[in-house]
């Protein structure tokens, strides 16, 4: 029922991703989609409600907005995030 699912949904919203599974999604998915050769580096959370993440690149200009809605996509499904956005962001950094 919708009590169910609301429930679902905030139990979902406030779950904290590893740093290392995070990164292994993010670099797994990026091999499949990364039109501009965006290299990455790490990715960690940064907050819980609503879920965002940051995304440590050699340079955010190469992150195509495809490649950013296809990592959303992954995130969502691996975590089950429905119901709620999810915030990506990408920061350079050196490898």
């Amino acid at each position: 029922d919708l009590g169910d699912l609301l429930s679902l949904i905030l139990e979902k919203r406030g779950a904290r991703i590893q740093t290392h599974e995070l990164t292994d999604l993010i670099r797994k998915e990026a091999e499949i989609h990364n039109p501009k050769n965006a290299k990455f580096y790490m990715a960690h959370q940064i907050g819980k409600r609503p879920p965002s993440f940051i995304c440590h690149v050699n340079d955010p200009d190469k992150v195509h907005f495809s490649l950013k809605r296809h990592l959303v996509k992954a995130i969502r499904k691996q975590w089950e995030y429905i119901g709620t956005p999810i915030r990506l962001g990408f920061r350079r950094s050196k490898g």
